[in-house]
């Protein structure tokens, strides 16, 4: 079995049909006004390290309950070459959490099913949108250069309670075990056989959230170094002082090839309706012409949900 087959048949279960270039949908990044202006100010936005983010539980859950299920399994520990495959995954597993996890980075967005709409979520607004009195940046995702080659990806995010997602792992060992049985793998074919099932369980974990999340209708754009082959980001690597403390941050300036500034990406801009009035639109219209864009002031809306924080 090639390098190839073994990756086709691991990630044989992911439905592309549904994900970025296959469909591009118009997608909301909800944050403060502040924020907003610093983004559109410096053609940048900033991707969060995974191990910072709201669900403590992402990354770290299915990291770690692959590594228990594959330690746990009868199915495995029967293989003749178990000792070996585990060594492989372990590895894998150390080298993830002491260097590449430092360079893995999410951008968050909500799904705006439909252009038409000016109020944006409520939900999203409590959560990121500064509790109402923040903003939301539509991005037009048809716009979007393919960007598979370059180390993002985008996609939608899955959400399931903890029992399911420990059953997707348990069932994709299942699958791995059988692709063991029926290949007699040497030393580098199963190398390249637990490569792949660790990656697998990698992109799982990055694009899944409890299901306790839902109501956000998340999609991702994740960014990893290794996938950066030409290494056109990596002097975009920084950190940020937050409430938190200090934090890595990888700030994408999305002009980076000189093709398309930020505001030819974005459709509309929405004011959260805490603070949804004349007089905050015909600000936010003057900060436009104040940062250079034009283009920009006949696309502010305030949303007219009515909340109040």
């Amino acid at each position: 079995m090639t390098e190839s087959e073994i990756y086709i048949n691991l990630f044989s279960d992911l439905n592309t049909e549904n994900d970025y270039p296959n469909v591009k949908p118009y997608l909301a990044h909800y944050t403060t006004l502040a924020n907003l202006e610093k983004i559109l100010a410096n053609n940048e936005v900033w991707f969060s390290n995974p191990l910072f983010m709201n669900d403590k539980e992402e990354l770290r859950f299915g990291l770690n309950e692959s590594l228990w299920a594959l330690r746990d399994s009868e199915d495995i520990r029967v293989l003749k070459q178990s000792d070996k495959l585990l060594y492989y995954f372990e590895h894998l597993y150390k080298e993830f959490d002491e260097n590449d996890v430092l360079d893995t980075y999410v951008f968050c967005l909500s799904h705006h099913e439909k252009i038409e709409d000016n109020d944006g979520l409520l939900s999203m607004w409590r959560g990121y949108g500064e509790n109402g009195g923040g903003a939301a940046l539509v991005l037009n995702t048809s716009k979007f250069e393919a960007i598979n080659d370059n180390g993002l990806i985008i996609a939608k995010v899955f959400y399931a309670t903890a029992e399911e997602r420990i059953k997707w792992i348990k069932n994709k060992l299942i699958e791995f075990v059988k692709l063991i049985n029926q290949n007699n793998f040497d030393d580098k074919g199963l190398w390249c056989a637990v490569y792949y099932l660790f990656e697998r369980f990698k992109l799982f974990a990055l694009f899944t959230k409890h299901k306790g999340f839902i109501e956000e209708k998340e999609w991702r754009v994740v960014y990893e170094k290794k996938r950066d082959a030409q290494k056109k980001f990596e002097a975009m690597f920084s950190y940020a002082m937050t409430k938190n403390g200090i934090e890595p941050k990888f700030k994408f300036n999305v002009n980076y090839n000189n093709n398309l500034a930020l505001e030819s990406y974005i459709e509309k801009i929405i004011l959260g309706p805490s603070y949804a009035n004349n007089l905050s639109v015909a600000s936010v219209k003057r900060m436009l012409r104040s940062l250079n864009k034009p283009d920009l002031v006949e696309k502010v809306f305030a949303s007219t949900i009515p909340f109040r924080s």
